[in-house]
């Protein structure tokens, strides 16, 4: 490792996301495309698939229920949304015990984080949360975050943030942004971005 050498992290997903829950609930875009392409398997098949990797599951949200736990991370949340889910898909509950308890081993600060630092984009919504209402699953969302990962869910304490006006998966390739990144990278800091959530500048 260089000395001095600097890391950005790009819209990361540090306490998790909801669009893991719309993709185990069948909603999320990406699994509506695979349902329409595969012929073979049904919607509720492709999520099984997506759940059965741990790594996807140590992507939900990092909410905590009225008990003070993690509320995506609990088999009694899934077997209660299974009804009103899409997917109707069957969550696998030592897969997801085992994604909590990889998330929980982790350092609550990061190591190295004077050398981290935090690129987040913008979107005009971002799911932040749901209901079940009449039966149905409801999405809300939020204009704080980049479509995939709310500024909440990604920022970490005492790293620094910069913001790009790119939806989350677009901020690796977001051309405009390249000078900002590598002066990020060399001199650890930037005038070429806003440190205000953008968000902000659109109500």
């Amino acid at each position: 490792e260089r000395k001095g050498a600097r890391f950005i992290m790009l819209g990361t997903p540090n306490r998790g996301s909801y669009d893991m829950v719309e993709s185990l609930a069948g909603m999320a875009k990406t699994i509506r495309q695979l349902a329409l392409l595969d012929l073979d398997h049904t919607t509720s098949e492709i999520v099984n698939i997506v759940a059965a990797y741990q790594g996807a599951l140590e992507l939900l949200p990092q909410e905590k229920d009225a008990n003070n736990k993690w509320e995506y991370f609990s088999a009694d949340t899934w077997t209660r949304l299974r009804s009103v889910m899409e997917s109707r898909a069957q969550i696998n509950v030592q897969v997801l015990s085992a994604a909590k308890d990889a998330l929980q081993d982790l350092p609550e600060r990061i190591p190295f984080g004077d050398r981290v630092r935090y690129v987040a984009g913008w979107a005009p919504k971002t799911v932040c949360g749901l209901k079940v209402e009449d039966n149905r699953l409801l999405f809300q969302a939020t204009a704080e975050g980049d479509g995939r990962v709310t500024y909440k869910a990604g920022l970490l304490p005492d790293i620094p943030v910069w913001y790009v006006d790119a939806e989350h998966g677009d901020l690796p390739d977001h051309a405009p942004a390249f000078p900002a990144y590598r002066e990020l990278l060399e001199e650890g800091v930037t005038t070429r971005l806003s440190t205000s959530p953008l968000s902000a500048d659109r109500g």
